[in-house]
């Protein structure tokens, strides 16, 4: 008698909200910390949270670690659901990733999905059947490195992001630096460090995937 065969994998699971505070729940407490703190235009959709275990790197040996899409109007009449984002399980549950990569992962997502908002009132456009109308915003830059090097800030788009991008790496530059001298036991130097120093808190400090 053959051998019952396995299964198929289903490449995509549900996370069901069950309004428990624990760590299952993470993705789900981030998220509606998050909405209330920065996405308060998101306070009414209603947002389902599932994990991917299938996304695997491409040719540039990028892996994909989230993903945002809006339901059918059909989907939403059946389920009563707007959006849906996925998580890379893997990505997720790494012992490396920190709470503030989720955090920053999930804020992205919810970065994305906006309601359409009618001009002349100043309020979201809902269909015929009430329900509001979302669409998903594009990435304020996307360019590549190599073109950056060679031409600088070249689009208007690129000014506020290289902006927010050089205030958050001195941001992080401390923060690494102080960890490391924590790491290391040493005392904090006084003042600021001599130029053409060699010390970088990247040799102690392993970036976060």
């Amino acid at each position: 008698m053959p051998a019952p065969k396995k299964p198929p994998m289903v490449s995509q699971k549900l996370l069901a909200r069950t309004g428990e505070m624990d760590d299952t729940q993470l993705p789900y407490i981030l998220m509606d910390s998050l909405i209330a703190q920065f996405h308060p235009d998101l306070a009414e959709a209603s947002i389902v949270i599932g994990y991917n275990y299938g996304w695997k790197a491409n040719r540039d040996a990028k892996i994909i670690l989230a993903s945002v899409s809006l339901f059918s109007d059909f989907d939403r009449q059946m389920h009563s659901k707007d959006i849906k984002i996925l998580l890379n399980y893997n990505y997720w549950h790494n012992p490396a990733t920190t709470d503030d990569n989720r955090r920053a992962l999930v804020d992205h997502q919810l970065c994305h999905p906006r309601p359409v908002m009618d001009l002349d009132l100043g309020i979201p456009v809902r269909n015929d059947m009430g329900m509001t109308k979302y669409y998903l915003r594009a990435h304020d830059i996307e360019d590549f490195v190599e073109v950056v090097e060679r031409w600088g800030i070249w689009l208007v788009d690129m000014e506020r992001s290289a902006e927010a991008m050089a205030h958050a790496w001195d941001e992080e530059k401390k923060k690494r630096e102080e960890k490391s001298l924590e790491e290391l036991g040493e005392e904090e130097p006084d003042g600021e460090m001599e130029e053409g120093s060699t010390y970088d808190p990247r040799e102690v400090l392993t970036l976060s995937k």
